[in-house]
């Protein structure tokens, strides 16, 4: 994976990469029926965001570890179980 990074992050665009992920959760949450969404569209994104995936993903975006070039790399030096904001 090291090999690989920085050729993926030569064009990566996190403002684009986190607009296209909302648009493809609301597309997916839309036009998926309910019964085959995840469980964590009710457990967190219902109940603690209101529904809202875009709030949902504000919160989470800034510390995921590969949104950074930086951060990925220091991840993958020293990794760490637990998720962001945990």
């Amino acid at each position: 994976m090291r090999g690989t990074i920085d050729s993926f992050y030569k064009d990566y665009n996190p403002p684009t990469d986190q607009k296209a992920m909302k648009a493809m959760l609301k597309l997916y949450r839309d036009d998926v029926p309910a019964k085959f969404h995840p469980d964590f569209y009710v457990s967190i994104v219902d109940k603690k965001f209101k529904g809202s995936m875009i709030s949902m993903l504000m919160i989470c975006s800034p510390d995921q570890y590969f949104r950074v070039k930086q951060k990925l790399n220091a991840f993958l030096k020293k990794p760490v179980s637990e998720g962001p904001g945990e």
